[in-house]
């Protein structure tokens, strides 16, 4: 007998934050967790490590991101980063689907502002391209209609 129930198997991403140590932490958290719930919203499984802002950060996310059965990546860009922390933790994923987003400007108290994202995914993804490793790269704050 065929089985034709629809799965109910969602995609299983490691969704992983970047930032660096000069920006403000409440707002590196709080756009994190954004995406974090805008990607739940849209049916995925999301995995989610803590924001890597230093080199310290990147082997606790490793290992979560090691022990889960992944679907594919999606690294956060959320402010100006560091490209060896980002890289560090893609290169174990080289044969899972990869997204780079990238963050972009926001709205707080009637005034545009920016944590760099934009500049720093740039800088990764030409780091990426030079490197041969095949991505996505998407970018826009998790709230923002597309």
């Amino acid at each position: 007998m065929e089985n034709t129930q629809k799965s109910d198997v969602k995609p299983r991403v490691g969704f992983v934050p970047f930032s660096y140590p000069d920006y403000p932490r409440e707002l590196v958290i709080e756009f994190a967790k954004k995406s974090e719930e805008t990607l739940r919203d849209i049916g995925l499984d999301v995995i989610a490590t803590d924001p890597i802002i230093t080199w310290n950060d990147v082997e606790s996310a490793l290992k979560l991101l090691r022990s889960e059965d992944l679907d594919s990546i999606i690294a956060a860009i959320i402010s100006w980063v560091e490209a060896p922390n980002v890289i560090a933790v893609l290169k174990e994923f080289l044969n899972k689907p990869i997204v780079l987003w990238s963050h972009t400007m926001f709205m707080k108290n009637n005034e545009l502002l920016t944590l760099g994202p934009l500049p720093g995914a740039g800088v990764i993804k030409e780091s990426l391209e030079e490197m041969g490793i095949k991505f996505r790269f998407i970018w826009g704050m998790p709230d923002e209609k597309g």
